[in-house]
């Protein structure tokens, strides 16, 4: 045992890993002993510095940063830890904290037995520690592997993380009663021709993971999840049906992920605030018409030439009338257009099948049945074969912006319930809209200042 003089200053200090409860009781109970050790041998305790819920491998410690600083400044005589593993877990912080204990005459107490870093024996015993507790890292790490991917295979939901899936309660498999329905509320919006910051404003709303919808990646990152399909994902892919129940149908999750994945999709630089703003265009000059508000109200102006300066209150109201004549008519649903639908059940049961064939193919490689050569060959031939179902699959889930409005009892009620980015899709799904000036001194809308070609072929309005 070492002697040590009376009066030595030290400093605790106590690290845990994982604190599932987040009560602190390990670190507490490291700190209980390690005072214990520091009042027997009479030392004065400065200092106690606590990282709970810390790796020693993993992201940056504040507080080992902050002991580092102690011992380099020579405020500290001996480091009391609870075991040396505590302290480090790398052979490559161990040999920096020799290297300072060594500068500074630091030395290092446990509560299992004192280790001197100032001689030859005691850097070997804490190096052989240090390798010990490295070697457990790596064998944890191998165990969470394996049992993560047998979590996989089964479909049951992982419960690491600190933060449980949104539309899930803690069980993970339990929608959430307020949040399961805003995630369906989002993929049919996303369909429709919807912003992922509405998604965003809408989830926010909801006030149980605010932090985590501030940015329209964010979303876009949720809403591309195979959890909601029912899907268990493994390494980035699909591993095969879940224990728990999707939310929304697999075409409905594979077609918004089409959409949120595809490179051409735009994104413009700020959200629209104008109904026809981006999308109407000037009769004079055929360029953009944008919003432009004007002593407080509402307007567009042209925005190539400003040839066009006109209040919007008029020119939405005519708009949006057409609009609503037009989708209240008995004839509404055919401007969905009829096509075939996919047998979605069978396209999923070959998917199913599909995957199957290539964890057989994984199997029988690794049993030594197929060389290299022929797993990348039939792997190849399975992916495509899948790829082209899934496709399939996603382009049965294509939804048109007008389906809401279509299928409604009441077309004004709905409308007046979309969002602005959804009421501008059907608008540009339907229609192409022109503004012509409105004369010198007009005060008044005239409907023959604004012209509409119907994109999806003449259409005669009543108005």
């Amino acid at each position: 045992m070492l002697r040590y003089a009376a009066a030595m200053r030290a400093v605790i200090y106590v690290r845990i890993s994982r604190d599932a409860t987040g009560e602190g009781l390990g670190v507490e109970r490291q700190r209980r002993e390690c005072a214990a050790l520091a009042a027997a041998r009479e030392w004065t305790l400065i200092d106690t510095i606590v990282e709970n819920d810390v790796s020693a491998t993993k992201g940056g410690r504040p507080g080992f940063a902050r002991l580092l600083g102690l011992i380099d400044a020579c405020a500290v005589d001996v480091v009391v830890v609870w075991a040396a593993d505590r302290l480090v877990r790398r052979l490559v912080d161990l040999e920096d904290v020799i290297a300072r204990c060594e500068r500074s005459g630091v030395k290092l107490a446990t509560v299992s037995g004192d280790l001197d870093l100032s001689t030859d024996q005691g850097r070997l015993v804490a190096r052989i520690l240090a390798s010990v507790a490295r070697g457990e890292v790596e064998r944890k790490s191998a165990r969470q592997k394996a049992a993560y991917a047998q979590l996989a295979e089964r479909g049951l939901p992982h419960h690491g993380g600190r933060t449980r899936p949104f539309g899930y309660l803690d069980d993970r498999v339990t929608p959430h009663p307020q949040e399961a329905p805003a995630v369906v509320e989002a993929y049919s919006l996303i369909l429709a021709g919807g912003a992922l910051g509405e998604v965003g404003r809408r989830w926010r709303s909801l006030g149980t993971h605010p932090a985590l919808w501030r940015s329209s990646s964010s979303v876009a990152r949720a809403l591309c999840s195979p959890r909601y399909a029912g899907f268990r994902e493994h390494n980035g892919e699909v591993a095969g049906p879940a224990a728990w129940q999707g939310l929304v149908a697999e075409e409905t999750w594979r077609a918004v992920r089409d959409i949120l994945t595809d490179p051409s999709r735009a994104r413009p630089p700020h959200a629209r605030r104008s109904l026809l703003g981006g999308l109407a265009t000037c009769a004079v000059c055929g360029g953009p018409i944008e919003g432009n508000p004007r002593h407080g109200q509402p307007g567009y102006r042209c925005a190539e030439g400003h040839h066009i300066h006109r209040r919007a209150a008029g020119v939405d109201d005519y708009v949006t009338s057409i609009v609503l004549e037009r989708l209240s008519r008995n004839d509404a649903r055919d401007l969905l257009g009829a096509h075939d639908r996919a047998d979605v059940a069978a396209l999923s049961t070959k998917a199913t099948a599909l995957r199957t064939r290539l964890e057989v193919l994984a199997t029988e490689f690794a049993d030594g049945t197929l060389t290299s050569a022929q797993l990348r060959a039939a792997t190849e031939r399975l992916r495509t074969k899948l790829a082209d179902v899934e496709q399939q699959i996603a382009d049965a889930g294509q939804t048109s912006a007008l389906t809401p409005l279509v299928t409604a009892q009441d077309v004004r009620a709905v409308w007046d319930e979309l969002p602005l980015s959804q009421q501008r899709a059907v608008i540009d799904t339907l229609m192409t809209v022109t503004l012509q000036r409105s004369g010198r001194g007009a005060r008044r809308f005239t409907p023959d200042t604004v012209e509409i070609e119907w994109k999806s072929g003449p259409v005669t309005s009543s108005l």
